[in-house]
């Protein structure tokens, strides 16, 4: 189980990968990264990063590859404004969910993402907060998490 302060911390590819498998419900795997650099020899002596990608890829549902774009790569939610709609849909269709607000807190200032839901497990309504000081999106990814690992 994750808790709510090291969803708090997370940033780059893991909270992409957290979000594509625990929000969108993809799976993913890791891939070694290219070759990148050789010896004289022509022997590999380094290769690119480690990257994440779709097991569960299909063209019909993810796009067909061109230049400059794989989609079988696992979607940089937190780079890009995009993929705010998808978690929304996503999380207003999810069984309990009772509001999801989206404000910037003026007295600690930042973006605050509240999700509101019954707990069937707990017989009770919960509330988590994903907080972020620059962007909404990373507010709403993170109490997103939040509300489904927590």
């Amino acid at each position: 189980m994750v808790t709510e302060a090291e969803i708090d911390g997370l940033g780059g590819r893991a909270l992409d990968v957290l979000v594509e498998t625990k929000i969108m419900g993809r799976k993913v795997k890791i891939v070694e990264g290219e070759p990148c650099a050789w010896d004289g020899e022509g022997k590999v002596v380094m290769k690119g990063l480690e990257d994440f990608i779709l097991e569960d890829y299909t063209p019909e549902r993810d796009g067909k590859p061109s230049a400059g774009f794989n989609p079988k790569r696992v979607f940089e939610y937190s780079k890009y404004d995009l993929g705010i709609s998808l978690v929304l849909d996503r999380l207003v269709a999810a069984p309990g969910v009772q509001e999801v607000t989206l404000s910037w807190n003026m007295a600690d200032p930042g973006w605050v993402a509240a999700v509101k839901w019954y707990d069937q497990d707990q017989k009770a309504v919960r509330q988590v907060k994903g907080r972020d000081e620059k962007y909404a999106r990373l507010a709403v990814y993170r109490g997103a998490l939040k509300a489904v690992l927590t």
